[in-house]
Order: structure tokens, then C-alpha cells, then sequence
């Protein structure tokens, strides 16, 4: 769900139309007090999943996600452009097999998109980032797969103040801990990787979203325990080369997964992409 310049609201999923349909790609656009407006539904006929939605800079929406090829087979990595009225104005699915889904994607300051995505190389099992970015007419200006023995599973994309991009994903680096960790990287606007952390605990600690502080430090909210532990709200500050804190907070439940319990750190962002201060309260 994003808030848009015109103060309505879009919201994007999936829906089966039928109950008994697969599910196809779903936006609803409504009003600032709610009321609908438009809303289309696109796929193919199997089982497709929409993941994000971003307004480009004249009130068009570009979306990502996977769809499954009419013909069958595993699913790809699928983008769209909407008008901003809901028409489709163009569909892009990566044929790559490689490029399995398309986790969230981002309007850049320069009128473009950035689009991550989770890409398996080698083992099936084995989840890498490849960051693309792309015009609004859908050309890829350029591609970084960010290469790695392990498992790393992205989660979020963020433009930063400076203009790069920084990516937060899960690092299964099999470290002394034997535990999953939170990892971050950042490219420059020409697809240059400037850097990447790892940051390993004692914790097994999923990654989920990525924001810039105040201070030009960086936030990665995630889902996180302790051996035997239930799941509990993780909070990374961080900045690239410093010194690194993971603050835990409390769980919402004994049988918290997950899913449900990692903290939306996209709340403290506006509309207008102006930083609002973030107040931690932590408990060690």
C-alpha cells in the first residue's frame, strides 16, 4: 500500500476473482477518505503474486512481482506500468529462470526504477540479489548480480539522501554461530557496488526493511530470536564500516512467526519522502 502525490491511496496484491480461480495481480486505487475509484486485475492462468508498487514521477504505478508462463513451468520475475487512471500500459515477465520473483522495486530521483529481485544460481536453494534498474518505458539501463557461495535473500531496496542504493538482505553465511544474519549493500546510480556488511549475532535474524536516519545512518527492521526463544521485533542501526547495534524488542506473542511480527519501518517516512524522527525504546 502507498500513499500517492494526489493523496489517494493504492493498494496491490493478489485476488482470485471466483474463489476457485487462481490468483491474478490486483490494484485498488481509492480516494484520501477511502472511497474507490478504480481498480484491475492481470495474470496469467496459474497462480501469479504481486509484491510492490511504486508511483513513477507522472502519477503512473510501476509493479512487480511473479507470474507463471501460460505454458506452464516455474514462475518468473514480472514488472507492469499502470496509468494512473489503472490502465496496463506495459508487461515485462523474465523469461531467465534464474530470476524467480521480484521482491519490491522503487522510483528513483531521476524519473527511473530500481527492481530487486531474488535470482538462484547453482543449488536450488541458493538465493542471491540482482539489482536492475530500469526506464519507465521498461529498458534495463543496467544489471548488478552480486555474486556469493552463500545464501542471501534480499528483502528491501532504498534510494538514500546521496542518491545510491542500498539493498537489506538475509545472509545464511554459515558463520561461528551457525545462524541466519542481516546483511545490507549499496550501489551507486550506475550500478557500482560501493560496499557490503555483514552483521552477525548470536541471534538467527531475518531481514525485512531498509530506511535512512536522521543521521545518515541506516535502519534495518527484521524478525528475530534467540536459541529457543520465540520470534521477536529486531531493529539494526547501522553505519557502513562503524560500530553496529541490534536492538530487541518485545514479542507479540509466544507463537509469533515470523511473518507477523517484523516491525514496518516505512511508517516513518511521509509522503513527500521527508525524514521524520524515530524514536527507539529498547530493552536488552
Amino acid at each position: 500500500m502507498i500513499e500517492l502525490r494526489d493523496d489517494g491511496i493504492v493498494l496491490a496484491g493478489y485476488t482470485s476473482r471466483t474463489g476457485m480461480d487462481e490468483p491474478d495481480w490486483y490494484l485498488l486505487k481509492v480516494n484520501r477518505i477511502g472511497f474507490y475509484e478504480w481498480d484491475v486485475s492481470v495474470g496469467s492462468d496459474h497462480y501469479d503474486e504481486l509484491n510492490s508498487v511504486s508511483e513513477l514521477y507522472d502519477g503512473s504505478l510501476i509493479v512487480g512481482g511473479y507470474m507463471r508462463p501460460a505454458s506452464g513451468g516455474p514462475a518468473m520475475s514480472a514488472y507492469s506500468r499502470f496509468s494512473a487512471s489503472g490502465e496496463e500500459l506495459w508487461n515485462v515477465l523474465n523469461r531467465d529462470w534464474r530470476v524467480s520473483n521480484v521482491v519490491t522495486l522503487a522510483a528513483t530521483s531521476d524519473s527511473n526504477f530500481v527492481c530487486l529481485n531474488e535470482c538462484k544460481m547453482g543449488r536450488q536453494h541458493n538465493f542471491n540479489v540482482l539489482l536492475q534498474k530500469f526506464t519507465p518505458e521498461g529498458n534495463l539501463l543496467w544489471a548488478k548480480f552480486e555474486k556469493s557461495d552463500f545464501n542471501e535473500i534480499p528483502s528491501d531496496v532504498f534510494e538514500t539522501y546521496s542518491r545510491d542504493y542500498v539493498v537489506a538482505f538475509t545472509s545464511s553465511d554459515m558463520s561461528e554461530y551457525f545462524a541466519d544474519n542481516l546483511g545490507a549493500m549499496c550501489f551507486s546510480q550506475d550500478g557500482k557496488l560501493l560496499w557490503k556488511g555483514i552483521y552477525p549475532t548470536k541471534s538467527e535474524d531475518h531481514s525485512a526493511e531498509i530506511i535512512e536516519d536522521i543521521d545518515d545512518g541506516l535502519l534495518i527492521s527484521a524478525s528475530t530470536r534467540a536459541l529457543n526463544e520465540p520470534w521477536s521485533y529486531g531493529l539494526l542501526k547501522f553505519k557502513f564500516n562503524r560500530e553496529s547495534d541490534l536492538f530487541f524488542l518485545s514479542p507479540m506473542s509466544d507463537t509469533a512467526s515470523i511473518t507477523n511480527n517484523v516491525l514496518p519501518l516505512k511508517v516513518a517516512l511521509n509522503g513527500r519522502r521527508k525524514p521524520k524522527k524515530i524514536d527507539v525504546f529498547t530493552c536488552r
